[in-house]
């Protein structure tokens, strides 16, 4: 049986989800997003070097997600 979103959290309740790669594109901004606000995921790494990095900075000025939720994605290559 598949479980919601909350029913996993009360099954799981250490288990933090982290959504990798926000800053690769604005669709994956996007779905980041998306994912934050159904509380879906915990937290978020963030890519610099990356075509979407300026629309993900956006999203954070915006409060689409708060600062005290994202990391840095180290990418050693273009």
């Amino acid at each position: 049986m598949k479980q919601n979103n909350r029913e996993c959290m009360e099954t799981y309740p250490n288990l933090l989800i982290n959504a990798d790669d926000f800053g690769l594109s604005e669709p994956v901004n996007e779905a980041i997003v998306r994912a934050w606000k159904e509380k879906t995921i915990f937290s978020t790494t963030i890519l610099a070097n990356m075509p979407g990095f300026d629309d993900a900075v956006k999203r954070i000025k915006n409060g689409d997600i708060p600062i005290d939720r994202i990391g840095i994605h180290l990418n050693l290559f273009e």
